[in-house]
């Protein structure tokens, strides 16, 4: 065979999610100890009711043995929607530190923007509760390692919302990868060409929004319609592209090559509107970039608006082997070149267990005290690759990696942009 792949529709990146949240829950679900009943249903609290947070109340409100006790925003309109969207049966609150207090919850699920998801998870699972953490995982290699310790310090279940760890087109190419259909694998690479919405023009404050504690742990700054608006191309807030598409395509590689610290990273970028990176423009990630990751036995690629493995794909990740290559995105996968076999997989080869979803992975956890695809261990790592890619850029020079204590070799200035101290009031 010269090519094959498996059949389906290419979906947007916000219908995907979408899609996976209700799918996901579409079945039913266990209640607590595997006995299902109107009073033994899971009390979920939602932090964060944007366009994610949105996808999964909707999800979690549709499952008959789920409760969404509580729901919480910085934004009171916002608020008042995910309210009306539970029935007005979930109770409201815009401090999510007294959503913690006042409700009795058993798991929470966190959909705010990326600066202040460890300082929340670490906060809910101190609360004794589970904790469902949009990606990625943690704004900074710290504060995703306190929020690994926390979780196990408190036996918690964390599930980060990697969520084509659920799709079983994923899992089979990682079987394939795993079981050495396409030989020695030592290059892959991960492309996307997305790029930033333009700049907001500049606006007053929405008079619902507590602008104060969106900020949260992050500096502050007079409210910036734009920084509200797209947060994740400020480096105070998010990681640009690099932290959104990057997380979700570098994790299939780190599954399939079960490795997932690099040893040295390099990265070169730009962005677009001035011809070279430049941090006083409309925005402060680059819209290029091409990070080089060397691994113990393979190297990654990646690129943003630059290098695609196949032109006429907008994002994906291939896999170079011996025999031929492997290409992945979420319509399906596709063999190039006759050496790959694709017929199925046997007892010898390295097989995965297929689940109904991602949340409802996560929801199914909570009941049986099994970590999920994703847990806590499995977001720091791949959090954290992406994180490095963004230091070497904005260093201008290679990264070591020391994997086993999260630091870098002999560079204490590297060392020192791993953490940040949060704004007064709002640490974990």
């Amino acid at each position: 065979m010269s090519e094959a792949a498996a059949v389906g529709t290419q979906p947007s990146r916000r219908e995907f999610l979408r899609r996976a949240a209700v799918l996901s829950l579409s079945g039913a679900l266990w209640g607590r100890r595997g006995v299902a009943g109107a009073n033994n249903r899971l009390a979920v609290g939602v932090i964060g009711t944007g366009a994610m947070g949105s996808a999964h109340l909707a999800a979690l409100t549709a499952l008959p043995n789920v409760e969404v006790r509580a729901v919480c925003d910085v934004d009171g309109e916002r608020l008042n929607r995910a309210a009306l969207r539970t029935g007005r049966r979930a109770q409201g609150y815009t401090d999510y530190r007294a959503m913690l207090e006042a409700e009795s919850l058993d798991a929470v699920v966190i959909a705010t923007p990326d600066h202040q998801h460890a300082t929340l998870a670490v906060r809910a699972l101190e609360a004794g509760l589970d904790a469902y953490i949009e990606k990625p995982m943690a704004w900074s290699v710290s504060e995703g390692r306190a929020v690994v310790d926390t979780a196990r310090r408190y036996g918690r279940i964390v599930q980060v919302g990697m969520q084509q760890r659920a799709q079983p087109h994923f899992r089979q190419v990682v079987e394939l990868v795993r079981s050495g259909r396409l030989g020695e694998v030592k290059l892959c690479r991960c492309w996307t060409s997305a790029r930033p919405d333009p700049p907001r023009p500049a606006a007053p404050p929405p008079p619902a929004l507590d602008w104060d504690r969106w900020l949260g742990p992050a500096p502050y700054v007079p409210f910036c319609a734009d920084r509200r608006a797209n947060w994740r191309w400020y480096w105070d807030y998010g990681g640009g592209t690099l932290t959104d598409w990057g997380v979700h395509l570098i994790d299939i590689v780190h599954w399939a090559m079960g490795e997932d610290q690099p040893r040295t990273i390099e990265a070169t970028g730009a962005y677009d509107a001035t011809g070279a990176y430049d941090a006083t423009g409309a925005f402060e990630t680059p819209t290029r970039l091409e990070v080089a990751y060397d691994y113990p036995s393979f190297h990654l690629g990646w690129s943003q608006n630059g290098f695609r493995g196949l032109p006429d794909k907008e994002y994906g990740i291939l896999f170079y082997g011996a025999k031929g290559r492997l290409f992945v995105d979420r319509k399906g996968f596709q063999a190039l070149g006759d050496g790959v076999r694709l017929d199925p997989l046997g007892p010898g080869d390295f097989l995965l267990p297929r689940v109904r979803g991602h949340l409802e992975e996560f929801l199914e956890c909570v009941v049986t005290r099994q970590r999920p695809t994703c847990d806590a261990a499995v977001g720091q790592a791949t959090t954290t690759a992406c994180l490095l890619g963004n230091l070497a850029f904005r260093l201008g020079r290679r990264i070591t990696w020391d994997g086993a204590h999260e630091r870098c070799f002999g560079d204490s200035a590297a060392d020192r942009l791993l953490s940040r101290v949060p704004r007064a009031g709002y640490g974990h």
